[in-house]
């Protein structure tokens, strides 16, 4: 049965719901259709664990965000997409073990985890793999070296291109390197990039970022080219020093 602590979550998320009617009726429908999967799937004896996790068990989904859910399972790996009732629900299915492994072949698989909660959980499956996530991010080592060579490689084409006063190719520039750059910034924290809009989420809490990195950031993303391409330039100078120190 589907513990309360679940929806208590959903509904601390950061909205107010009193000036969201649409939200409202988004959670309720959201709160039945958890309900409906958890009966489902716990009464399939090779389900070990539903866990919810990403935006919604996060508390910071928005009424369109989708659904995602990991069953722990010992058989039929797979993923599922499933839309109810107008919410897109997608299901990652595979063994603890399986699980395990991805986080071990890639840092990035533990963000999933970390964030997520429990719909039913026979074998305290969340808690081992939550233990397996910390244990990698103690001791995630970066490839600097790689990230280093791309950096240093496209901020030279950069400098060639602005100087060149051709916008088109460093404006391609910036939009093709600005998720290494990302990359960099998370790799001087000693932390794998999380996946999606969850790195831009995650960013701000660095501990080692330059100073006025907010607003150097904001223009990378929001100002003018020209001004976005000096932005990149700095942050990316700035990432390259850092990998070189380390």
């Amino acid at each position: 049965m589907l513990g309360s602590k679940v929806f208590d979550r959903v509904c601390r998320a950061r909205w107010d719901f009193r000036k969201s009617a649409a939200i409202i009726r988004s959670m309720t429908k959201l709160e039945r259709i958890l309900k409906d999967l958890v009966h489902e799937y716990s009464a399939d004896g090779q389900n070990k664990a539903l866990l919810l996790t990403g935006s919604v068990a996060r508390g910071d989904a928005s009424p369109l965000s989708d659904v995602d859910l990991i069953a722990v399972r010992d058989d039929a790996p797979g993923f599922t997409e499933r839309t109810i009732d107008g919410i897109l629900i997608e299901i990652k299915a595979a063994s603890l073990e399986a699980f395990r492994q991805k986080m071990s072949a890639d840092a990035m698989n533990v963000y999933q985890f970390l964030d997520a909660t429990a719909l039913f959980d026979r074998d305290e499956c969340l808690r081992t793999l939550k233990a397996h996530a910390t244990d990698i991010l103690a001791r995630y080592e970066p490839p600097r070296a790689a990230i280093l060579k791309w950096l240093t490689s496209a901020d030279q084409k950069m400098r060639a291109a602005t100087e060149a006063e051709r916008t088109d190719a460093a404006a391609f520039l910036l939009a093709t390197n600005t998720w290494e750059l990302l990359t960099g910034l998370y790799a001087i924290n000693r932390r794998p990039v999380p996946p999606s809009t969850n790195a831009l989420r995650l960013l701000p809490t660095l501990p080692k970022l330059p100073e006025g990195f907010r607003e150097e950031w904001n223009e990378l993303l929001l100002a003018p080219m020209q001004e976005r391409i000096k932005a990149w330039q700095s942050l990316c100078q700035y990432v390259v020093i850092e990998l070189q120190r380390s």
